[in-house]
């Protein structure tokens, strides 16, 4: 029986690549996105400072989540590449994503009185959940483009990446199960809250 082909391709992983540092970048833009709907909801006063507090600090800590397993993912697969690479030739990697700057950022109570927009926590879940959407989206992309646009890299060091991809996503998906978790529940309470206080 012949033995299994090992093989890369600079042109097919550099294609790779390419869709890689778009979705790794599409994830992180849209988790610096979540951090500003959350501070910038119209709800003011101190109540809307504790939320705004507590909403924004959960994607922050998803954020910085997903970004360590990305790194960790980056820096997996470009040694997997450069392994096989050096002695076949033709060393490609993935240029890491910068961290997000998703840092919880100070929220000053520029308002007199309390005060909480109609609709505003609806809007919020809407757009809260497009979020998730569009981070869930790209994770998946990115995992489909690794086979899809690579089929001559073949060998160990391809399967290497392959596992690593897929601990990637399923550590995306982890990080948004329990960040936009948290994140829904702030919002349905505060607007149930609101609308109950209201009559």
């Amino acid at each position: 029986m012949a033995a299994p082909v090992i093989s890369t391709d600079p042109v097919e992983v550099r294609a790779y690549a390419s869709t890689a540092e778009t979705e790794l970048g599409n994830i992180s833009t849209a988790l610096s996105n979540l951090v500003d709907d959350c501070v910038n909801v119209a709800f003011w006063g101190e109540n809307g400072v504790s939320f705004k507090t507590k909403t924004s600090a959960a994607a922050a800590e998803m954020s910085d989540s997903i970004w360590r397993a990305m790194h960790k993912f980056i820096t997996t697969v470009n040694d997997a590449n450069k392994a096989i690479a050096r002695t076949l030739g033709g060393d490609v990697s993935i240029d890491d994503v910068p961290k997000p700057t998703v840092k919880t950022p100070a929220i000053p109570n520029n308002k007199s009185g309390q005060g909480l927009e109609p609709g505003a926590m609806d809007a919020l879940q809407e757009t809260v959940n497009q979020r998730r959407e569009q981070i869930s989206t790209a994770a998946q992309a990115h995992q489909t483009a690794l086979t899809s646009k690579t089929p001559n890299w073949q060998g160990n060091q391809k399967e290497t990446a392959i596992g690593a991809c897929r601990a990637f996503t399923t550590a995306v998906t982890s990080a948004v199960e329990k960040g936009f978790s948290e994140i829904n529940t702030y919002i349905s309470d505060q607007n149930m809250a609101t609308k109950t206080a209201d009559g």
